[in-house]
Formats: structure tokens, C-alpha cells, sequence
């Protein structure tokens, strides 16, 4: 930021949800997105996914969500769900809620759909069997590979990340308004039809 931004007090320290995966015992954190793909153009991939929830009695719960055939998949924050995972097709999640979004690239299936997970749950990948190994990219960089056999751990640490931001009176909505539905606002108030070129035969007199 600016040193006349700090000077003038318009920043703040912002805590910030962050996504921590664990592959292979080395611990990764992402502010926007965790991204396995298969990085193999024109090759399908199979990303096998679970969601791990812990009781109120501590024990925890696996359900197999099942493999998907598809390029790969984004696990996102709230602050990285306009990013990558928008363009998938996945929800945009406002800042404050807690939780994340898993969204797939290209399923080669009717039955992968996004979801958003609790914050308190986890999400475990998995090779499914199919494909070249899964490449890894932490907040866009590429911080490892799964293989088969290999399993990456995904949770949400709702305090795990500080960013230095300027404030302002916009909120959450206002900016979402701006750089999303503004657009479709003009297209909305196009007209439905034009009107005939000067030439047209339509109201013509012999």
C-alpha cells in the first residue's frame, strides 16, 4: 500500500480464512484456492473426494462422495470464490461466511455439482486411478503432485491469515454488484428488438 494510505490511517489488518493442505506430511497454505489438476490437455483425469466431518461426540465421519472424471478440481475460499473457481461454474461465497467451495473443471458427468462445505468439515482428494498424476497449485503456484495412491487433506483455519487492506464505505455487496452484476444490468436493459433499416419493405407504399 501506499505510505500516504498507512499515514492517514485508511488500512486495517483484515483476518482472513485460509485453506491448509497437507500432501504427503508437508502443510500448505492457500488464501484463495487449492487447484488439482491433471495438466494434461486433452487427457481426462479421476479425482476421487470424501468429506470428513468430526461428531459432537469427537468421532469422525467419512462419506465418499464418489470419483469424477474431469480435468480436476478447486477448493475455494470466500475471498478466492470470484477467482478460478467462478469460472468453473461454482457459487461466489461473501466474505464472513464459514465455509469454502469445491467446484470441478470440465466433469465428464451430469452429477458433479459445486458445494459448499462447512468450515468445520474437511475435504480429502484422492488419484482416482485414471490419468497422469495430479498436479497441485497452491494460490496459483505449483506446490506439489498426487499420485496414485496418494491422499491431500483440505480444511478451513478461519484465523490462519492476515491481509493489510484499504478501507473504504463499499461493502462485500456493493463490490459484487460492480463487478459482477453490472453487466448483466446492460444486457438486461438492451431492447428486445431493433428497428428496421429505412429500406424496409415493411410499411412500404407502391
Amino acid at each position: 500500500l501506499p505510505f500516504t494510505t498507512l499515514a492517514l490511517g485508511t488500512s486495517r489488518v483484515l483476518q482472513l480464512p485460509a485453506l491448509v493442505a497437507t500432501i504427503n506430511g508437508v502443510e500448505i497454505c492457500a488464501l484463495n484456492d487449492v487447484v488439482a489438476s491433471g495438466g494434461v490437455t486433452g487427457r481426462i483425469m479421476e479425482v476421487g473426494w470424501r468429506i470428513v466431518t468430526t461428531g459432537l461426540d469427537g468421532l469422525k465421519r467419512v462419506d465418499d462422495m464418489g470419483v469424477v472424471p474431469c480435468d480436476g478440481m478447486v477448493l475455494a475460499t470466500p475471498v478466492g470464490s470470484t477467482a478460478y473457481n467462478l469460472s468453473n461454474g461454482g457459487p461466489v461465497i461473501a466474505w464472513g461466511v464459514d465455509g469454502y467451495v469445491v467446484s470441478f473443471i470440465a466433469p465428464h458427468t451430469l452429477a458433479a455439482r459445486p458445494l459448499v462445505v462447512s468450515a468445520l468439515d474437511g475435504v480429502e482428494l484422492e488419484h482416482g486411478g485414471r490419468g497422469a498424476a495430479l498436479k497441485i497449485f497452491s494460490d496459483g503456484q505449483e506446490v506439489g503432485e498426487l499420485g496414485a495412491g496418494d491422499i491431500i487433506n483440505i480444511s478451513l483455519d478461519c484465523q490462519n491469515s492476515s491481509l493489510l487492506a484499504v478501507v473504504d464505505d463499499h461493502s462485500f455487496y456493493t463490490r459484487y454488484r460492480d463487478s459482477f452484476a453490472a453487466a448483466a444490468s446492460d444486457h438486461v436493459r438492451r431492447p428486445r428488438s431493433t428497428p428496421a433499416p429505412p429500406n424496409s419493405v415493411r410499411g412500404s407504399q407502391p
